[in-house]
């Protein structure tokens, strides 16, 4: 889930919270959360590391991005991992 906060004295920020979780058997390593925002037609893209997801497993999400400019109005986010093999994986969420 995503929220535009933009509270009055601050800067205002980009929240993402949820559960990203691992559902297969294997590890997944250096795993990467592209988040792309867009403010009308102009975006921007952040990178959040996760570090290693074991495998039947998952990890909180509490992450704050700030900004500056007008409203978001829609976020994309696409997740990368590296399998045990070496391969790497995107999907987007």
């Amino acid at each position: 889930k995503w929220e535009d906060r933009r509270p009055l004295f601050r800067t205002p920020e980009l929240v993402i919270t949820g559960y990203l979780v691992n559902v297969g058997a294997q590890v997944a390593y250096n795993v990467v959360m592209h988040v792309t925002y867009y403010q009308g037609n102009v975006a921007t893209r952040k990178e959040v590391i996760m570090g290693t997801i074991p495998a039947f497993s998952w990890r909180s999400l509490d992450i704050h991005i700030p900004y500056t400019g007008s409203s978001i109005t829609k976020v994309e986010v696409k997740i990368s991992w590296v399998t045990p093999t070496g391969a790497t994986t995107t999907i987007s969420i």
